[in-house]
């Protein structure tokens, strides 16, 4: 298998590893647990990123939106079971219109992209490539210095930017504690 062949085998496995865990985030009824399958949506998505080369956005999509995101997003459901006494299930009513509306938006997407690919020109090959071949042409750009601030923000002020994804998580348990303490008296 050539290199362009294991591309599209990455992206294809990593899509359907992204799709599937959003179908269980849609279609759960554990709250916690589709908590759990959007930090895996975001994972994959994030893969999805390094597979375009897009490097900074693979590593924000992992610190911003798998940790600290779901982090809250789970922080939330604990202490709204606690407060409640019960776990939360989902009940999915409606389900004929969603299905009607993902078919809806699917047909106008299909016809967008159908319309976009008609206006190319005849010599334009309609291909899908990579994003990294445009990443390496770019890096001579004004926004070149993208990659310099990954590289910074990953390496040399990694620590600090740990330090306050720490110090929020040590202010939301404060604020939990204080809540519980105001609560009991």
């Amino acid at each position: 298998m050539n290199g362009g062949a294991v591309w599209w085998v990455f992206f294809y496995a990593l899509s359907a590893f992204t799709l599937f865990n959003a179908l269980l985030v849609v279609t759960g009824k554990n709250l916690f647990k589709c908590a759990l399958h959007l930090m895996l949506v975001f994972l994959g998505v994030a893969g999805l990123f390094l597979l375009q080369g897009a490097f900074l956005l693979a590593g924000v999509q992992t610190l911003i939106y798998t940790g600290g995101v779901t982090t809250l997003i789970l922080f939330a459901i604990m202490l709204s079971e606690e407060v409640v006494g019960r776990q939360r299930q989902l009940v999915s009513r409606g389900v004929s219109i969603g299905i009607s509306a993902a078919i809806c938006f699917l047909g106008i997407a299909l016809t967008i992209f159908g319309t976009a690919v008609a206006q190319l020109p005849e010599n334009y090959g309609v291909h899908i490539a990579p994003v990294a071949q445009f990443v390496a042409e770019a890096s001579h750009l004004p926004m070149g210095n993208v990659r310099a601030v990954g590289v910074a923000l990953l390496t040399q002020f990694l620590v600090p930017f740990e330090f306050a994804s720490v110090l929020l998580v040590v202010a939301v348990i404060g604020a939990i504690v204080i809540a519980r303490l105001a609560g009991g008296k």
